[in-house]
């Protein structure tokens, strides 16, 4: 499965993504995971780690995601766990 993911944090600190800044990843569900683990580790050194999440879109590459829905937003749970919810 390609994925094509957008790191966002929900803490009102950041700018919101121009749609263009979007992550490719020919991995498996694992592979996001991982990028949300890393994402949470750069958010957790200027705020709370668990406001950080990715949007996700599955099935193709897209340069631009301004326009389209996603089809997951894979977050944090509240005991920290990762969750995969359709959107």
């Amino acid at each position: 499965m390609i994925y094509t993911a957008q790191t966002i944090a929900d803490n009102g600190n950041w700018a919101a993504p121009d749609g263009t800044q979007s992550l490719y990843l020919r991995d498996n569900r694992e592979g996001v995971n991982r990028v949300l683990e890393i994402w949470g580790d750069c958010v957790a050194h200027y705020d709370n780690r668990r406001d950080a999440y990715l949007m996700v879109w599955a099935g193709e590459h897209h340069s631009d995601v301004t326009d389209l829905y996603p089809d997951f937003k894979v977050s944090y749970g509240p005991r920290g766990g990762i969750r995969w919810e359709s959107v």
